[in-house]
């Protein structure tokens, strides 16, 4: 098997070669199961021979297929290598193959243009060649082009177009099987007899494999990368021959001789593709191979850099190593000298402590047994006491609950008096009630007597006060009368607040008293009205004036009977004034019985005290004794406190390891906290250097800005001038224009006045003068044919007298003179008279061109009026345009303005824009700066503040239990702790002792 050296790998996504019926390829000769794809590699069987594999370094970056078992194209078919399962027939090797011709089936059927008749076997086929057959295997010879095969007919398309939904294992097979094929031999192919049918095909086709499902993996290439030629694109041509049976055998060899000589054009065209095929690889190959070796150089270029920079930081990794070793040896010395300073420190200062504290505690043992035998002869002083207080007590209580006996009986029986001489009040009270309501009720009836009184005089007095209703007198004497009755109310309104203030105490009074009110306000208000109607009308003051005083009357009596209840109510409240009286007396005496009880109380309160004060006394004894408990129970958590500390003496050297630990990653973490804040200096400085150029650019954008809004504002004043301008012109061109259109109107207003009064006069005359030309024109026409019938009868009449004798015509002359002188006159008459109406109708006629020139004038006259009209209209629209331009110009430059404005705006907004942000900016630096020093600020005093809580800690419970361990050794005595013994120290309370 040929080495091949190319890392050309064939893509999925690219131009794939056409497919050709499914086969596979021969084994190789080691008679392994794989199969190559030499297709996908850009790689052919032509290799063998090209002087290609020369010597040459080996690529890094590739690796070489020779060293690998299998084809070259490992990312392309390692799946179909791990899933091939080729059948034991077809594990061959690839000399027999190559040797050994046999016979298979063609992979494709011949189309309609040459079919191939098969019979049985041994049997001879002859085979003709038309010349357009030649013809058209020229034309696919020539016009074949590298990248696709000439063999093929449609039933070959049909099946490749049935087999086109197959998997792609199928035609990988196929493509790498055909580009491995080897050779056609020439004479091989010459010498074969002519007789027998070409039915071999070149190419050794297996069985169809099953086709399964298959999925590929990506290469390196895209679908962009062209397609390199490779051995699938060699043409393989097949002849499609054609049989017949029963020639001679002159046209047999002919037949054969242009066979030959047909397929001798065909393999010297097939071998001259073949070359240029062979050519193209070649230069592919080779530029290929130049672009490998350039590639490579590059890549151990790179390789020897790399080298050289992974040896710097390997030397650089070392000697921060050492360096670092160095440093926490050292530190950890200085640790260790430092601790055991601390050491001893700390056991001087918890021997000082645990003295100090020793002789604190005997005092305070000294002062709390005194204060305890103190207390002692307190509690004792306290019972003595106690128990004559309660003797004293019981005497005092028995004392107490006589009197209160005695003073409940006599409150019970003045209770009962009092509740009898209430009910009796109470029901004298409810009868004096009572015949009120029923005086009121009848008081009520004779009000309504006493209206329906007023009413019937109302009606009386309405009838006799007809005559005297306009008299003044009367007038006056209604007023008086109004007058007299409206003093009269107000005297009765008077009384009335009196007796309302009196009996203001009485609720059931003052509610008639009330009622009493209103009935006067409605009164009070008829009165009103009535005034109001005496102003206006004076045709019902005696029917007011009767029904005031029914009314006043009726009042006037219940205010009698009112007074009386009064007085009568007055007398009951004086009762009711007597018995307040002795109830007031009842409570003095319930007051100075309640006061003596009061006294009483007091004593026994006297007595709580004392017995509440024995109590608190005792509740101080027994909480004293509590006390002295706690003290032994502290004594003892003293105690275990003290072998805590001992404990967390032998944990202390653990932490101590920590803390070194933990001052190597605080020093670390120091260090980066200076980069840090050395970094955000740097930022800090930066972000200023930013700021400082963007308020540089603030300012001149502002100064920018300034120029076009003072630029702005003059293009707006020099705008709005011109608009006012415009605007004044505008104005003073639509008075001129409205001006000229009134005169216009009233001018074309005249003329159509003058022109349609001529008009009408002028066809009026026109009319008149055409109805008398008619006229005339039919007089002249009945003249002329009256003057025709004189002439003709004169003629006529001259003949008959020619003819009469002579005689006759003197006797007739005679006769006739008078009738002839009497015609003449009368011709004479009718011409004088058609004479005077010629000239009448010249007349006319004079007179009517006269007019019509006339006419024609003021035609002329109306025609330039209307061609001034028109010019004016024209100057009109002239205007208008003007208007419509100046129009069209101020809307300009309002859009002007509005862009203008709205540049301004925006660019205010950009400014406030960047403003906002660059303040965000500086606030969000400025923040993170403070946070970051307020977290190194906080975490070193947090953790300075932790550590010195922790060594107090450390130090309390270590110097507690060297305090309870030599007070131990004091009280009880010193106990053996060595390592064998295992004893503990043990201690006890000297001067505690439990009852």
């Amino acid at each position: 098997m040929a080495r091949s050296h190319s890392s050309y790998t064939a893509s999925p996504m690219r131009h794939r070669s056409p497919r050709h019926s499914p086969a596979r390829r021969p084994t190789s000769e080691d008679g392994s199961q794989y199969e190559l794809d030499l297709d996908a590699l850009g790689m052919n069987s032509t290799f063998e021979s090209t002087g290609l594999e020369e010597s040459r370094d080996p690529n890094v970056d590739v690796v070489d297929t020779s060293d690998i078992e299998g084809p070259d194209d490992f990312t392309m078919n390692m799946t179909y290598w791990m899933t091939a399962d080729l059948p034991l027939a077809q594990i061959k090797s690839r000399k027999e193959a190559s040797s050994k011709v046999q016979e298979v089936r063609g992979d494709a059927r011949l189309g309609e243009n040459g079919g191939q008749d098969t019979i049985e076997e041994g049997d001879e086929a002859f085979i003709q060649h038309s010349a357009r057959d030649r013809q058209g295997e020229e034309e696919d010879f020539n016009s074949a082009s590298p990248t696709v095969r000439v063999r093929g007919s449609t039933d070959d398309k049909e099946d490749r177009d049935d087999n086109s939904d197959s998997s792609m294992e199928n035609d990988e097979k196929v493509m790498s099987y055909l580009d491995a094929l080897p050779d056609t031999d020439i004479p091989d192919a010459i010498s074969s007899t002519p007789m027998q049918v070409q039915n071999r095909n070149m190419l050794q086709l297996p069985k169809r494999s099953p086709s399964r499902t298959r999925s590929l993996q990506p290469t390196v290439e895209d679908c962009d990368t062209p397609r390199k030629p490779t051995q699938a694109t060699v043409i393989h041509h097949v002849l499609q021959e054609s049989t017949e049976v029963g020639l001679s055998e002159e046209d047999k060899v002919q037949s054969k001789i242009a066979d030959l000589h047909s397929r001798l054009q065909q393999q010297e065209l097939a071998s001259k593709t073949r070359i240029t095929e062979l050519e193209t690889l070649l230069s592919f190959t080779r530029s290929e191979l130049e672009a490998r070796l350039t590639a490579n150089y590059t890549q151990k270029e790179k390789i020897a850099y790399l080298e050289g920079e992974n040896d710097r930081l390997f030397n650089q990794r070392q000697a921060s190593e050492a360096s670092a070793e160095k440093r926490l040896k050292e530190q950890g010395s200085e640790l260790k000298l430092k601790r055991q300073e601390f050491e001893e420190e700390l056991r001087l200062q918890n021997l000082a402590k645990l003295q100090s504290q020793r002789e604190d505690f005997e005092q305070q043992l000294a002062k709390s047994e005194d204060a305890k035998r103190a207390v002692q002869r307190q509690v004792e002083a306290k019972d003595r006491t106690l128990s004559e207080l309660r003797s004293e007590l019981g005497h005092l209580k028995q004392a107490k609950e006589q009197e209160l006996q005695a003073i409940k009986t006599t409150h019970s029986a003045e209770h009962q008096k009092h509740e009898q001489t209430f009910a009796q009040e109470r029901t004298a009270l409810n009868e004096k009630l009572s015949a009120l309501q029923t005086q009121a009720d009848n008081l009520q009836a004779s009000l309504a007597k006493a209206t329906a009184e007023a009413k019937s005089a109302r009606e009386e007095a309405q009838a006799n006060a007809v005559p005297r209703l306009f008299t003044p007198s009367s007038s006056q004497n209604d007023l008086s009368r109004i007058s007299e009755l409206e003093s009269r109310i107000e005297t009765l309104q008077s009384q009335l607040h009196e007796s309302r203030t009196s009996n203001a105490t009485k609720d059931q009074e003052l509610l008639r008293t009330s009622d009493l009110e209103s009935r006067i306000q409605s009164l009070q208000s008829q009165l009103d009205s009535s005034r109001a109607e005496v102003t206006t009308s004076k045709e019902q003051a005696l029917q007011r004036n009767s029904d005031l005083e029914s009314r006043l009357q009726s009042l006037q009596a219940q205010l009698d009977a009112s007074r009386a209840n009064l007085s009568a109510k007055d007398q009951d409240v004086l009762r009711k004034t007597d018995l307040e009286s002795q109830i007031q007396t009842l409570q003095s005496h319930l007051e100075a019985a309640r006061a003596e009880a009061t006294a009483k109380e007091q004593e026994l309160k006297h007595k709580s005290d004392l017995e509440s004060r024995i109590q608190s006394l005792q509740s101080q004894t027994s909480s004293s004794r509590t006390d002295l408990a706690a003290k032994d129970q502290c004594l003892l958590r003293n105690i275990e406190e003290k072998e805590r500390l001992e404990e967390r003496l032998n944990t202390a050297q653990g932490r101590i390891e920590g803390l070194e630990t933990t001052i190597t990653t605080l020093r670390q973490q120091v260090a980066e906290a200076q980069r840090q804040s050395s970094k955000s200096r740097t930022d800090v400085e930066r972000y200023e250097r930013e700021l400082e150029d963007a308020t540089d650019r603030l300012e001149d954008a502002r100064a920018e800005a300034d120029r076009r809004v003072a630029d702005m504002e003059k293009k707006l004043s020099k705008m709005k001038d011109s608009k006012m301008e415009v605007e004044t012109r505008l104005k003073h061109l639509a008075s001129s224009h409205e001006n000229l259109i009134e005169e216009q109107e009233m001018q074309l207003d005249d003329v159509r006045s003058n022109a349609e009064d001529a008009v009408r006069k002028a066809g009026a005359i026109v009319e008149q003068e055409r109805s008398e030309k008619r006229k005339l024109i039919k007089e002249l026409k009945a003249k002329t044919i009256e003057l025709e019938n004189l002439r003709a009868e004169s003629a006529r009449k001259m003949a008959d007298t020619e003819n009469v004798s002579d005689d006759d015509d003197d006797e007739e002359e005679e006769e006739n003179e008078p009738s002839s002188s009497s015609a003449s006159a009368r011709n004479k008459a009718e011409a004088k008279a058609k004479d005077v109406e010629i000239a009448n109708l010249r007349t006319l006629i004079r007179t009517q061109a006269a007019t019509m020139k006339t006419l024609k004038s003021d035609l002329s006259a109306l025609r330039k009026t209307h061609t001034r009209t028109l010019s004016k209209s024209s100057t009109q629209t002239e205007l208008d345009t003007t208007i419509q331009t100046l129009h069209a110009e101020l809307h300009v430059l309002r859009k002007e303005k509005a862009t203008l404005t709205m540049e301004a705006a925006a660019r205010e907004e950009d400014l406030e824009a960047t403003n906002k942000a660059m303040d965000e900016k500086l606030a969000a630096m400025m923040s993170k700066v403070l946070k970051e020093r307020a977290r190194t600020v906080v975490g070193m005093r947090d953790g300075q503040w932790a550590e010195t809580l922790g060594k107090k800690q450390d130090e309390r419970e270590f110097m507690g239990k060297l305090l309870m361990r030599e007070w131990g050794r004091q009280e009880v005595g010193v106990a053996d702790e060595r390592e064998g013994l295992g004893e503990k120290q043990r201690f006890r309370y000297k001067y505690v002792k439990r009852t």
